[in-house]
This record gives structure tokens, C-alpha cells and sequence, in this order.
């Protein structure tokens, strides 16, 4: 790219009078082509731009927001340069090396010609390589894996044009793990721990759900079971559906009207019920057969777990019992944000918040599965879910949908089965002139830039704001670095290490180049939701709205803009010219402003509202992007059936200039999919999609999509296949005839349109376009 061919780390004169004489300097031994390798790979640290400015003022010229998104446990990608896999180093019985700073060992530290001391790539302070690591570098007859190991290393042309450093992977990659030592290790680590709560009481027995969970989890344990009495792999023939080992715990909990606790013993063929009237009143439960029952005890125990709930109607019982508290007055006013905040009941705040905060202290992890379509004031109670890492899932019409139903069991089974880390810890470290300000996800920042989670799962994501700092910076770079200990199911206590670069750059225009708008956008809704718990909706789209055009004006100040714009109107063109990455920020910021999570609407859901600030709060960018962009396809028309040519559909803008009457169309935002039915589709398609002749028997909104064995059916099926695939859950399906009274949950979706309440894409362009002009020099 021509941007890295500029010179990035020119220090301004302002900045070179403030330094002193004695500061340490950190000169790195790396150019920037090299980052791609060193660097860690951007399915664990995705920052909002390439480069980051160099000075705080820089930062706020530009207008841009600093930012991280870090996903531990992310998938690496398949173009990922970085590194296939992340290396397992092997200390043997040394310590990994560290500054005294804090800061590990990493691929951007420098080194002396003999290796006998290492200069931190965070704070310059050059510390002495510890004897046995220099002497395991020196080993003249290595073993076979070591001997593998850098044989992987020196395949890398890369590799080959670096300064010489010794022949490590965790001094050429930007991530690695090892085992914790001793002194992390506190005490052995736990087992994977389940606990399901479950409802037992009347709506959740009508709603169809209690023998779908029911078979759900027994299908899982005995999984797990089967696999480990198998003596070798080759007998494992089962997908392994619960992850864990023969150490795994499992608990359960039911109640209605009254708790019951059941109580396993192997000696038993059924298990023991034991109902507490008053679950306060008991002391002590014992434990047996190598499954979990101290449901009592829990304060006092050693470990924590997943603890499943599943819940059928508002918990308005027991000695905090949360109220009806919607009152669609407020919809549209400045009260409206208490609808999304917790209960107005101080007594049963606290206790919610006292609870999950004793569940983190406990490493205890909350999820939750509503399955109701009834107000059960998830703002109240997703904090259970957000402060202990964990997710919330909420289902609508369960009795009446197949597709739910089958989402319902993807949902709990992909939970059950995804590989757990147990106990997690995370530490962040920036060096200096740059500072994690705050975090979005689920999750709660401590002192000293600490994150405890007690079970991170796959997809967990924190995105972390940063600051420039007026502290001037000794690097040409900025450099952050995360840590994890965490324990697998397997009973191994392991430290991940990511280390990432930020270049900085004192020429504004080049770092608009590098900005990345699917991590920025995911910022800008995660900060919107937190702003919306405190502020009318109203205000959070003003502040995007200003914010976009904070961006883009900072950008057309920058001389390269202000060169092309001028050689724009010679030519006589009217429009707004943007980098390849910021042309998608307007577009992006409408999307925000019309999406069900902050529009203007008197008929609002408020409990699928504060399902959604839930969902989106813990989503990765690439989830939220794909959720508030849909997807959108026409798969079905008559003309294509009499040709005979059916094929795999093509993506569509997202405007009802598509729409044709005689077609059949496919929205989905990866939570559910849409099929939208045109008024004029040919009977043939009704009769083999839905078993109907005429249009008008077809229900405004329906539930119902089975599978039948027709070519037309088994396309349209083998489409959805597909896209649940694409986001690895079984999705809910609803089907939505044209003009329906589900017509405008689909025309909200078709972003680039306008409503009655926003304009549309080009408008709003339009209206940026005429702001701009009438400032001088535009």
C-alpha cells in the first residue's frame, strides 16, 4: 500500500523539545511490512484503524474513537499471516521471562548482539536474561520438538529479513501460550461445572420447552459419557456434546411454587427430591456419586460453574420479587430510558446486583433462556447475565414454531458443547502514552485494568476504548498486550499472551486510510447502548449523527482531501469523495438511526428492546454488523421455476426498489430469517412452499415452514441450510406475506429506504454533502 510508504514516525518539533535528555528510548529492530508476522492477529486484537495518531491532540483533530476489540478465543482466519495455530512454548521448569514492568516477553522486544539482555518494547527498561532461558536458547543439541519448532520458524521468508533474535516462537509471534507456573495457581483447577435451573411451573409446561431441554441435556451427558468410556478415538465415533471430562460436575434445580433439589447417589436409580417451602431456612446438603448437589453451600464453595436458567414468566416471588413495570407513556419521552434501566425497587436492584457480582467472586457464569412472549422486564434481569459473562436468549411464540423450537435446542446444545475456559482472568497492559480508558461487553473492569470472567466461551468479545495520554511516548509505536489464565475442562491452567502493535502517524490522512469501519461501528453501538440505559434515544442518535460528521469533516480538513475536492470541482463533480474504508460510514451511521435498537417508534417491545441491548452488547463486530446490515436475497420467482434454474441466490441492496410482487424474498440479520411472499407469487410455489393455493390463506405473519418433500421446498430449505451454517445457529424463521401487518419489521430492515421518521441513505448523504459546501475551502 502507498500509505506505508510515508513516513510514519517523523517526531513533530513540539514533541521533540519536550523530551529530555536521559528519557529511554526504545529502538525497535522491526519495520513496518513485518507487523503482519510479529503482530497478533487481528481475530484476537482488532483495533478501530491501522494507525493511530501520534499525540493526543492529533486524536482529537481527527474526531476518531480509539479502540480494541479482544476475542481470546476467536478462530483464527484462514488468511491469517500471523500464524496457523497459536505455538504452546515449553518453559520446562523455568519463569517466563518478564519486564519489571509487568510486561511478558513478546516479539517486538529488542535484544543485545549476545542475547544477554532484552530491552521492553513498553516501558525501555532493558533487563537481564535469566540464565536457564538464555542457556535452553543455547542448547546445542536440542530435542525433536524444539528442533521442529524452529524448522517452522526458518521456513518463514519473513522470518529470514528480521534482526537476528534467538530462535523462539513466542519472539516471532504475536501470540503464544504456556503452562501457568506454581505462583499463578492459587488452587487445582476445577472441573467444568453445570447447573440447570429450570422452571417447572405452569406456562413453561404449556409452552412445549421442558421435554426439548429435557432430552437436550440428556443427550449431552450421556455424549460426554460414551466418549470418555471409549478407550481410543478410533471408538469415539459420537460428536462430543457437552465439553468436559470425568471430573465434570452436573446440578440440578427445579421450581414452581416451591424449589426442589435433586440429590444423585450411584447406588440409586432415580435420584432424591428434596423441596424447599423456604430455601433460606436451609444449612447444609451433602455431596455424593461424583455429581453436584451442595446447592446449599454454594457460598462456600471452592469452584464455580455455568449455572443454565431457564425461565418461563416474570419472577415476581420470593423475598425481591420484580413488578409489571412497562408503561408505554414514557415511550418517546426523557423518562423513556428508565424502561431499559434496572427496577425502580432500590431492595431488589441490589440484590440482583449483589448476586451477580457474589456469582463473579465465585466464578459462577449466568445464562439464561426466556421462552415467553410476555413482559418479563429483561432490563432487571440481564444484569445476571452481563456482570458474570454470560449470554441472554429470548423466544417468542415457542409453542407455535417449529423453526423456534429447533433454534431453542441449537442454542442449548452449541452452549453445552463449545469448549469452555474456566476461571478466566484477563490483564491489560499499554505502554506509555496510551491508556484503556473503558470497556463495553459482558463483562466488569476492575482496578489496574483487570477483567475477571468466570467462563469464556468462544465467541466472548470486550471492546476496550483507548486514550492518548499527555505523557509523551519513548517508541515509535504504540504497543498493548493482554494476558489470560484460564482453566480447559480438561484440568490445565494455561496463560495466552497477545501482544499487538499500533503504529502512529503524525499525517491525519493516512491514518483515515487504514480506519477499520466494522470494529469502529461495533464501538459505536456498544457506546450507544450504554448511552441509551441513561439517555433518550433521541440523544444517542444526535451523538452518532454528530459524530459521523465530526469524522468526516476532521478528514475533508486533511490536504489530501482538500486536493482531491479541488480537482473534483474543476472537473465539476458534486459528491462526497471518501477513502475506500470511511464510505461505508454514513451508510453505517443510518443503519444505526433506523435499526429496532435505538428508532423512534410508539409501539415498542421494550422487553425485545432490552433483549436486543443484552444480544448486542456481548456480540463480536462482525455479528453486530451482519445483524444491523441483513442480508438480502430474492430466491424464488416463476420465471426461474419454468426454466428450470433454480440457483443459489445473489445478495441484494437493501431497498424495496427490489421488491417485485411475483417473487419470493429472504431477509435474515443472522438471529432470525424472513421470508417475505409477494402478493402476486404463482399458486404452484404456494402449494409447495405452503400447502395453499390462494395468496389470501396465507397468514400475515407465520411460524410455520415445514420441510416437504418437493423440489421447490427442498430448495428454499437447502438455502436456509446454508445460512445456518453461515452463522453456526439454527435460525428462527418467520414468514410475512406482502402488505401484512409484518410489513414494517420488513421495511425497517431495507436500510437504505426512507421512513417516515429518517431519511434515506442518499438523503442523508445529500444533507452531509450541502453541510459541508457551505463551509469554506470545501
Amino acid at each position: 500500500m502507498d500509505f506505508l510508504e510515508i513516513s510514519l514516525w517523523a517526531t513533530s518539533s513540539t514533541t521533540q523539545t519536550k523530551k529530555k535528555q536521559d528519557e529511554k528510548i526504545f529502538h525497535p529492530q522491526y519495520k513496518l511490512e513485518d507487523l503482519p508476522l510479529l503482530n497478533c492477529s487481528e481475530s484476537f486484537l482488532c483495533s478501530s484503524s491501522f494507525l493511530f495518531p501520534s499525540t493526543k491532540e492529533l486524536l482529537q483533530i481527527s474526531k476518531l474513537p480509539l479502540c480494541i476489540e479482544f476475542q481470546p478465543f476467536h478462530s483464527l482466519n484462514k488468511d491469517d499471516q500471523s500464524s496457523s495455530a497459536i505455538p504452546h512454548v515449553h518453559f520446562e521448569n523455568q519463569q517466563v521471562p518478564r519486564c519489571k514492568c509487568g510486561v511478558y516477553i513478546n516479539s517486538f522486544v529488542t535484544w543485545s548482539n549476545t542475547f544477554d539482555n532484552w530491552t521492553c518494547n513498553f516501558c525501555a527498561h532493558t533487563n537481564q536474561t535469566p540464565i536457564e532461558y538464555l542457556n535452553s536458547m543455547n542448547k546445542s543439541n536440542p530435542n525433536e520438538k524444539q528442533q521442529q519448532q524452529k524448522k517452522q520458524i526458518l521456513r518463514n521468508e519473513v522470518v529470514q529479513k528480521l534482526q537476528p533474535r534467538p530462535l523462539r516462537e513466542e519472539l516471532f509471534f504475536g501470540q503464544y501460550q504456556f503452562h501457568a507456573s506454581e505462583k499463578l495457581i492459587d488452587r487445582q483447577p476445577q472441573p467444568a461445572v453445570y447447573w440447570f435451573v429450570i422452571d417447572v411451573s405452569r406456562p413453561m409446561i404449556a409452552s412445549g420447552a421442558l421435554p426439548i431441554l429435557c432430552s437436550t441435556i440428556k443427550k449431552a451427558v450421556f455424549s460426554l459419557l460414551n466418549h470418555k468410556k471409549s478407550k481410543s478415538q478410533k471408538d469415539q465415533k459420537e460428536e462430543l456434546l457437552l465439553d468436559g471430562d470425568l471430573r465434570t460436575r452436573i446440578g440440578f434445580i427445579t421450581h414452581n411454587a416451591e424449589t426442589q433439589l435433586w440429590l444423585f447417589k450411584k447406588n440409586r436409580t432415580k435420584p432424591r427430591m428434596c423441596v424447599l417451602t423456604d430455601p433460606g431456612h436451609i444449612k447444609e446438603f451433602s455431596q455424593s456419586g461424583g455429581l453436584l448437589v451442595p446447592i446449599s453451600q454454594f457460598s462456600d464453595m471452592n469452584f464455580g460453574g455455568k449455572l443454565i436458567a431457564f425461565q418461563s414468566q416474570l419472577p415476581a416471588w420470593g423475598k425481591y420479587p420484580l413488578r409489571n413495570r412497562l408503561d408505554p407513556k414514557l415511550i418517546g419521552t426523557v423518562h423513556e430510558p428508565k424502561l431499559y434501566s434496572q427496577a425502580k425497587d432500590q431492595n431488589v436492584s441490589k440484590f440482583f446486583n449483589n448476586f451477580s457480582m457474589m456469582c463473579l467472586s465465585k466464578h459462577v457464569s449466568i445464562d439464561m433462556f426466556l421462552i415467553n412472549s410476555n413482559y418479563m422486564d429483561i432490563a432487571s434481569i440481564s444484569v445476571l447475565s452481563k456482570k458474570t459473562g454470560g449470554n441472554l436468549f429470548r423466544y417468542e411464540n415457542f409453542q407455535d414454531s417449529i423453526s423456534i423450537q429447533n433454534s431453542f435446542q441449537s442454542d442449548l446444545l452449541n452452549l453445552l458443547k463449545q469448549k469452555k475456559h474456566w476461571e478466566g482472568l484477563i490483564k491489560i497492559r499499554a505502554s506509555s502514552g496510551l491508556k484503556v480508558s473503558k470497556t463495553f461487553g459482558n463483562c466488569l473492569k476492575e482496578a489496574n485494568n483487570i477483567i475477571r470472567i468466570p467462563v469464556v466461551m468462544p465467541d466472548f468479545s470486550v471492546f476496550l476504548e483507548l486514550d492518548i495520554n499527555d505523557t509523551i511516548t519513548f517508541s515509535r509505536d504504540f504497543f498493548l498486550q493482554t494476558a489470560i489464565l484460564y482453566s480447559n475442562s480438561e484440568g490445565e491452567r494455561k496463560v495466552r499472551i497477545y501482544t499487538k502493535c499500533l503504529p502512529i502517524a503524525n499525517d491525519l490522512s493516512v491514518v483515515f486510510k487504514t480506519v477499520n469501519i466494522q470494529v469502529l461501528f461495533g464501538y459505536f453501538v456498544k457506546r450507544g447502548i450504554e448511552q441509551a440505559l441513561n439517555e433518550t434515544l433521541f440523544k444517542v442518535r444526535q451523538n452518532l449523527m454528530l459524530t459521523c460528521e465530526n469524522i468526516l469533516m476532521s478528514y475533508f480538513q486533511t490536504k489530501e482531501a482538500q486536493q482531491i475536492l479541488y480537482q473534483n470541482k474543476q472537473k465539476g463533480i458534486q459528491s462526497l469523495v471518501l477513502t475506500e474504508f470511511l464510505n461505508l460510514l454514513p451508510l453505517c451511521t443510518v443503519v444505526f438511526i433506523k435499526n429496532y435498537l435505538f428508532c423512534s417508534l410508539q409501539n415498542v417491545n421494550v422487553d425485545y428492546r432490552s433483549y436486543l441491548f443484552s444480544t448486542f452488547i456481548s456480540q463480536n463486530s462482525q455479528a453486530i454488523m451482519s445483524s444491523l446490515c441483513p442480508h438480502f436475497y430474492q430466491i424464488l420467482d416463476e420465471n426461474s421455476i419454468k426454466n428450470n434454474s433454480l440457483q443459489n441466490p445473489n445478495r441484494l441492496s437493501l431497498t424495496k426498489k427490489n421488491i417485485e410482487p411475483k417473487k419470493i424474498y429472504l431477509l435474515t440479520n443472522g438471529m432470525e430469517i424472513l421470508i417475505y411472499v409477494g402478493r402476486q407469487v404463482s399458486q404452484l410455489i404456494l402449494k409447495d412452499l405452503f400447502l395453499i393455493i390462494q395468496f389470501e390463506d396465507l397468514q400475515d405473519i407465520s411460524f410455520d415452514f415445514n420441510q416437504r418433500n418437493n423440489r421447490l421446498n427442498k430448495f428454499v430449505w437447502g438455502f436456509i441450510s446454508y445460512l445456518n451454517k453461515l452463522f453456526s445457529k439454527s435460525l428462527k424463521i418467520k414468514i410475512i406475506k406482502q402488505g401484512g401487518i409484518g410489513d414494517e419489521g420488513v421495511f425497517r430492515l431495507l436500510v437504505e429506504d426512507r421512513t417516515q421518521t429518517s431519511r434515506s441513505y442518499l438523503q442523508f448523504v445529500e444533507a452531509l454533502y450541502q453541510k459541508f459546501s457551505k463551509i469554506q475551502n470545501f
